[in-house]
C-alpha cells in the first residue's frame, strides 16, 4: 500500500488546530466562566446593598412616623392641659365639646379617650364621692385606699361605654402608672407609663396599652422647681392607648414589607412586648434583614425591631445571576448580558430612586397634613391662640384671636405683639421679661396661668387669663399663649361675692334672730314664774306695812327696802321682756316731738348741769304709733347712757325729721315708706368696733360693776324692733355716738293723754272671783282683795272657776291669772263667763303672757292686763274702774 507524500502533516495539523482551538474554546470558557462568577458575585451584591437600601429607608420612615405621630397626641394633652386652666374641675360638656372638635378617631387613632385625672387630698374622699355622684350616682373610687392621696379620673371624653369603665379609677394604686404621674409631676413634661392593662378592656380583643400623662398645675403658684411642682400639682390630663389600634393608624402602605415588634423600657422579653406585626412576636427564621431602634416616648425608652418580610425580598430579587450564568456559553452572549444586565440594574435603580422620591413627597404630605390638622384645632380652640419669635413678632394668629383683639391674622402676623395686645404702661416690662427668656430660658410666666389685661384694637383694656408655653425650649426661639377673656367670669366672681356677702349678712341676721327667739323663750318662762315670786314677796311686805306699827321706824325701812328690792327686780323682768319682745305693748298714736317736749325737764335734771341739752324738730312731722310709756323708758336710758359717756361735760342732741326710705335704704328688716328718723348724739368718748358690735347684748356694759345693768340698749332694740321700726348705732373712739332710731309714721289721729285723777284706794262693796295656780301668789292676792273690802271667791284654775260659774256662782269681776295649767286656758274663760254672764268684768293679770293676750306685741282690743308684780294702789285702782266704786 502506498501513501500521500502530505496526508500526515495535513491531518495533524487539523487535530493540532482542533486541540488548540479546543484549548481556546476551553480557555474562553474558562475565562467566561471567571467572568460570569466576578458578574454573578457583583449582581449579587448589588442585589443585597439595594435590598439593605430599602429597608433602611422603611425602618426609618417608621420610625419618623412613630415618632411623630406621638409627638403629635403629646402636644393634644398639652392643648388639653392649657384648656383646662390650671384646674381640673372643668364644666363636663365644655370638656365634651373641645374632644369633639378634635374627632379622635378620624384624626388621632389609637387615642381611647381624654381622661382628666384629679388629686384627692386625704381624708377628702367622701366629700369628693358625694359631689360626683350629681353626675354618676354608682360614683366611687376603686380600689379602695383610705390612707393615702388619691387621683381618680373624674372626666373621660368621649363617654362611651368601654370609656365610662374608667371613671373613679384611682391611678396611684397602680405602679407603673403612678410612676409616670408622679415623673410628669415632678419635671413638668409629658410621661408615658409602661405596658398596661387599661380599665377600659373587658376580655374581648384585649390589647397591650399604656398611658401617657401631663401634669395641671394650679394657676399662680411657681413650678420652677420639683418641689413648687409638687405643692402647685391639681391634676392630670391622661390619654390611654391601645397599642394595636394606635399602631394600625400609622401603619403605611408599604407595612407588609417589613414586621415590627414594640418593647418597653428597652428590654426585648416577651412581658415587655407592647406590639407585634405578626403573630409570633419575634423574628422569622427566613429574614435576612434586621433593625434595633430605641426611641423615647414620654420619657420612657422604647425598642422597635424590624425585620424583613419575604414580600420584600421577593420584590427586589433579580434574575442578574441567571442570566449571566447562561451567557457564559459565549463572550459575545456573556458581554451583551452584561450590558444589559448593566442598563437593566440601572433602570431599576433609577425606577427605585423616583419609588422612594415619591414616598417621601407622601410622608411631607402627611407631615403637612398634620400640622394642618393642628392649625384647624387652634383655630376652632375655646381660647385666642398667639405665638411669637424670639424678637416679639407674631408667627401665629388664630381666629378665636381676631375675633378677641380686632386684627384680622393677615394683619397681625408679622407685627410686635406688644404693639397690637400689650396695654402701654406694661410693654417695657413685657420686653424686658421676653429678653431675659431668649437670653436665660428662665421666666416666671412660661408654665403657669395668671390673670391679666389686654388690649383691644379699640384701645379699650380688659381683663383676660393667660396661660404662656415655651417654643423651642432648647432654642428658646420664642413662646405661645392661650388667652381667655375673664370679663364674664370676672362679672360673676363678683356678683357671687356679693351673693355670698349678702348671705353671710342674712346667716348673721338669722343667727341674730334665733339668739333673741332663745332669750325671749328663756325670759318669758323665767319672767312668769320671777314675777309670781316678786309677787308674793311684794304683797306680803304691803300686807305686813298695813299691820305693824308706823312709830316702829326700823321695821318700816325694812319692808321699804323689800319694797324697792321688789321695784328693781320687776324693772330688770321689764326691761327683759322688752329686749325680747315679749312685753306686751299698748301702742297708740303719738307725737313724737310732743313726747320729747313733755320730757326735757326730766331729761335735762337726769344730764346734769355740765351737759348741754337740744332738741331739734322738723316741722312738719308725722306722728308715730308706739307705746308712749316705752318710748319715754327708751329715751330716759339713751340720754342716761349718753351722760355716762360724758363725765366732763358736752353736748346730748335728739333731732326729729320725716324720712322716706327707698327698698334699698329699707333692706330686709323694713318695708320700704314713710318714718319718722329719732337722733341722739353726743359729744362722749364713743364705742370702739368690740363693743358697738355687743351693745345690744343682753347684761353687756362696759360700766364699773353696779353703775348699770347692760339692758337699756337692749331693751331699746327689742322695743323698736316689735314696734315695727329700726335702730341703728354709730360710733368711732373721740367722736362719740349717733343712735337712729327708725319708727314707722302713721296716719291715725293722735291719742290725747288721760288727764284723769287716778283713784286712791276706797272701801268698795262686791263679790271677786280670784283664778290662780300658784297657792301663794292666790293668798296674797285674797287678803289683798278682802282688806281693800270686797268679798272674793278663790279658785285654783280655770276649769275649776268654770265649775262655779256653772253651779250659780255671780261674780261682779273675774281676776284671773293667764298662764295656767289644766286643759282650759284664761281666755277660753272669759268667753264662757261672757256667755254665762253677760257684762261681767274680766281682769287679767300674769308676769308674762304668752302672746296669749296680744297680737304682734300689742294688748288686743278691749283686754284689761295687770302685770305681775302689782302694788295695792294698783289693784284698787284697776277693780276700783271696771266696778265703777267711788272714792270713800
Amino acid at each position: 500500500m502506498t501513501h500521500s507524500p502530505d496526508a500526515s502533516p495535513s491531518g495533524g495539523g487539523w487535530r493540532i488546530g482542533s486541540a488548540v482551538a479546543l484549548v481556546f474554546a476551553l480557555c474562553g470558557f474558562a475565562a467566561a466562566l471567571a467572568l460570569t462568577y466576578v458578574a454573578w458575585q457583583s449582581a449579587d451584591a448589588q442585589r443585597r446593598k439595594d435590598l439593605q437600601t430599602e429597608f433602611d429607608y422603611l425602618v426609618r420612615t417608621s420610625v419618623r412616623r412613630v415618632e411623630l405621630r406621638m409627638g403629635i397626641y403629646e402636644q393634644v394633652e398639652r392643648a388639653t392641659s392649657a384648656f383646662l386652666l390650671g384646674t381640673p374641675d372643668v364644666e363636663p360638656d365644655k370638656l365634651a365639646y373641645y374632644v369633639s372638635a378634635l374627632e379622635l378617631e378620624r384624626n388621632y387613632p389609637g387615642i381611647q379617650g381624654i381622661a382628666i385625672v384629679k388629686r384627692i387630698p386625704v381624708g377628702a374622699r367622701a366629700a369628693h364621692e358625694a359631689a360626683m355622684r350629681k353626675r354618676f350616682p354608682d360614683y366611687t373610687v376603686h380600689p379602695a385606699n383610705p390612707d393615702e392621696t388619691i387621683s381618680t379620673i373624674t372626666h373621660i371624653e368621649p363617654l362611651t361605654p368601654m370609656n365610662r369603665r374608667a371613671i373613679g379609677f384611682d391611678m396611684l394604686t397602680e405602679p407603673l402608672r403612678r410612676a409616670a404621674m408622679e415623673r410628669a409631676r415632678d419635671t413638668g413634661r409629658a410621661s408615658a407609663s409602661g405596658k398596661v392593662r387599661l380599665i377600659q378592656e373587658n376580655g374581648k380583643d384585649a390589647q397591650a396599652g399604656l398611658v401617657m400623662y401631663v401634669p395641671v398645675y394650679e394657676r399662680g403658684l411657681p413650678t420652677e422647681t420639683v418641689e413648687q411642682r409638687r405643692a402647685a400639682i391639681t391634676g392630670w390630663v391622661g390619654a390611654p392607648f391601645r397599642m394595636r389600634d394606635l399602631m394600625n393608624g400609622i401603619s403605611e402602605e408599604r407595612a407588609q414589607e417589613f414586621a415590627l415588634a414594640i418593647y418597653d423600657a428597652g428590654q426585648e422579653t416577651p412581658d415587655a412586648l407592647l406590639y407585634s406585626s405578626d403573630t409570633a412576636g419575634g423574628p422569622a427564621p427566613h429574614a435576612r434583614l434586621e433593625a434595633r431602634r430605641t426611641i423615647e416616648v414620654g420619657g420612657r425608652p422604647w425598642l422597635l425591631r424590624y425585620h424583613s418580610t419575604q414580600q420584600l425580598e421577593a420584590r427586589l430579587a433579580t434574575p442578574t445571576a441567571r442570566y449571566v450564568a447562561l451567557g457564559g456559553a459565549g463572550t459575545s452572549l456573556l458581554l451583551g448580558l452584561l450590558v444589559w444586565v448593566i442598563a437593566s440594574d440601572g433602570h431599576r435603580t433609577r425606577k427605585r430612586a423616583r419609588e422612594m422620591t415619591a414616598q417621601l413627597r407622601t410622608s411631607n404630605a402627611q407631615l403637612a397634613a398634620e400640622q394642618q390638622r393642628i392649625h384647624v384645632l387652634l383655630d376652632t380652640a375655646y381660647d385666642a391662640f398667639i405665638a411669637t419669635d424670639a424678637q416679639g413678632i407674631v408667627t401665629d394668629w388664630n381666629n378665636k384671636a381676631a375675633r378677641m383683639f380686632g386684627y384680622s391674622a393677615s394683619e397681625a402676623i408679622g407685627q410686635d405683639m406688644a404693639d397690637l395686645i400689650v396695654p402701654p404702661e406694661m410693654r417695657t416690662a413685657h420686653r424686658a421679661g421676653m429678653a431675659r427668656y431668649i437670653q436665660t430660658g428662665q421666666a416666671k410666666l412660661v408654665g403657669t396661668v395668671v390673670e391679666t389685661v389686654a388690649q383691644r384694637r379699640d384701645g379699650s383694656v380688659f381683663p383676660v387669663e393667660l396661660a404662656l408655653a415655651g417654643v423651642g425650649s432648647e432654642e428658646r426661639t420664642g413662646v405661645s399663649a392661650f388667652i381667655r377673656d375673664i370679663t364674664e367670669r370676672n362679672e360673676n366672681r363678683r356678683r357671687e361675692a356679693a351673693r355670698n356677702e349678702a348671705l353671710e349678712q342674712a346667716r348673721n341676721e338669722l343667727h341674730h334672730a334665733q339668739k333673741l327667739e332663745a332669750i325671749g323663750k328663756l325670759t318669758g318662762g323665767v319672767a312668769h314664774d320671777f314675777n309670781n315670786v316678786l309677787q308674793v314677796i311684794g304683797g306680803n311686805a304691803q300686807l305686813l306695812q298695813l299691820s305693824v306699827r308706823r312709830d316702829d321706824a326700823k321695821l318700816q325701812q325694812w319692808i321699804a327696802s323689800i319694797q324697792a328690792s321688789v321695784e328693781r327686780g320687776s324693772k330688770l323682768s321689764s326691761q327683759l321682756l322688752s329686749f325680747a319682745r315679749r312685753q306686751p305693748l299698748q301702742p297708740v298714736a303719738v307725737d313724737p316731738a310732743r313726747i320729747v317736749r313733755g320730757m326735757e325737764d326730766l331729761l335735762q335734771r337726769a344730764l346734769g348741769e355740765s351737759i348741754r341739752f337740744e332738741v331739734v324738730e322738723e316741722r312738719p312731722l308725722s306722728r308715730v304709733k308706739v307705746d308712749p310709756g316705752q318710748l319715754e323708758n327708751v329715751l330716759i336710758n339713751l340720754v342716761i347712757n349718753a351722760r355716762d359717756a360724758m363725765p366732763q361735760g358736752g353736748t346730748l342732741r335728739i333731732a326729729m325729721r320725716d324720712v322716706a326710705l327707698s327698698e334699698a335704704e329699707a333692706g330686709a328688716e323694713l318695708a320700704p315708706g314713710p318714718y319718722v328718723l329719732l337722733e341722739i348724739s353726743d359729744t362722749g368718748a364713743g364705742m370702739p368696733e368690740d363693743v358697738r358690735a355687743r351693745a345690744f347684748e343682753p347684761f353687756f356694759t362696759t360700766k364699773e360693776v353696779g353703775k348699770g345693768t347692760g339692758l337699756g340698749l337692749s331693751m331699746a332694740y327689742g322695743f323698736v324692733r316689735q314696734s315695727g321700726g329700726r335702730i341703728e348705732l354709730h360710733s368711732e373712739p373721740g367722736q362719740g355716738t349717733l343712735v337712729k332710731i327708725y319708727l314707722p309714721a302713721s296716719d291715725e289721729a293722735e291719742a290725747m293723754p288721760d288727764r284723769r285723777v287716778a283713784r286712791t284706794e276706797s272701801r268698795a262693796a262686791g263679790t271677786i272671783l280670784v283664778v290662780d295656780d300658784d297657792p301663794n301668789v292666790r293668798d296674797v292676792t285674797v287678803a289683798m282683795i278682802t282688806g281693800l273690802g270686797y268679798e272674793v271667791i278663790e279658785a285654783e284654775h280655770a276649769a275649776q272657776a268654770l265649775a262655779l260659774l256653772q253651779a250659780g256662782c255671780q261674780p261682779d269681776l273675774i281676776f284671773t291669772d293667764v298662764v295656767m295649767p289644766g286643759p282650759m286656758s284664761s281666755t277660753d274663760l272669759a268667753r264662757r263667763a261672757a256667755e254665762l254672764l253677760p257684762g261681767v268684768p274680766v281682769l287679767f293679770t300674769s308676769g308674762y303672757t304668752r302672746d296669749e293676750l296680744s297680737k304682734d306685741g300689742k294688748l288686743m282690743e278691749g283686754v284689761q292686763l295687770l302685770p305681775k308684780p302689782y302694788t295695792r294702789a294698783e289693784l284698787a285702782s284697776q277693780l276700783g274702774g271696771l266696778l265703777g266704786a267711788t272714792s270713800a
